[in-house]
């Protein structure tokens, strides 16, 4: 149970963090789905999240759970503060039950990354 609660820490953690960096630069009127926005705001959080630690090791500060909190919400300060001025830290969870219907290749590269999904847990 543990291991669990430690792996969705492990994805939802660097997604928040991208997520209120990329509701900070890029406003609500872009051309992004509600998923396309998830799936870059885990990997800005994760550049995010690899950079802060970075430089944490550099200034020699351990790099234990409170200390990379703590710059963490340091550094998503001004980024959380233009989100909710621009009124941009929204997402729209109705919107993903709106699934169309998916092309040939599309279907094809959904089952390679669900098969890769597998083969990690396995």
């Amino acid at each position: 149970m543990i291991d669990l609660i430690k792996l969705l820490f492990a994805i939802l953690y660097p997604t928040f963090m991208g997520f209120v960096f990329l509701s900070a630069f890029i406003p609500k009127k872009e051309v992004l789905s509600e998923l396309e926005r998830l799936a870059l705001s885990f990997l800005i959080g994760c550049g995010l999240l690899t950079l802060e630690m970075f430089l944490l090791g550099t200034a020699r500060i351990k790099l234990v759970l409170p200390n990379i909190l703590i710059a963490s919400a340091i550094i998503l300060v001004l980024p959380f503060y233009f989100g909710i001025k621009n009124k941009a830290l929204t997402l729209d969870l109705k919107a993903w039950t709106k699934i169309e219907k998916f092309k040939w290749y599309e279907l094809i590269l959904s089952a390679l990354i669900f098969a890769k999904i597998i083969f990690v847990f396995i």
